[in-house]
């Protein structure tokens, strides 16, 4: 994952501790009903319990979303479970709103 060149980690750190990060990926959208285009997709934000609340995830999703619209991104899209409120609201004050219901089975 590290080495695809579509993939992109960042990191926050305090006093040379990695204390957060982000990845996501960016791939082209292919459809035969909607429209082709850029999608950058975060898959993964994870801050350091002991950080929480200071606004780090924040920033780290404003850095990848800058990176995703360097590379012309047209939509980003992340996945949050639904039990995860304080996620939740982290994501739509930033201004991201619930668009796809996804739905899961387990075997």
């Amino acid at each position: 994952m590290l080495a695809a060149k579509n993939y992109i980690v960042l990191t926050a750190t305090y006093q040379q501790k990695i204390i957060g990060i982000v990845a996501g990926n960016i791939c082209d959208q292919q459809s035969f009903i909607l429209k082709s285009k850029l999608i950058g997709h975060i898959d993964e934000v994870a801050v350091d319990p002991a950080y929480r609340g200071l606004g780090c995830a924040k920033k780290l999703i404003r850095a990848i979303e800058q990176q995703f619209f360097e590379q012309a991104v047209e939509e980003i899209i992340l996945n949050v479970y639904e039990f995860n409120n304080t996620a939740r609201t982290l994501y739509e004050k930033i201004g991201y709103r619930p668009k796809i219901h996804k739905l899961a089975k387990t075997r």
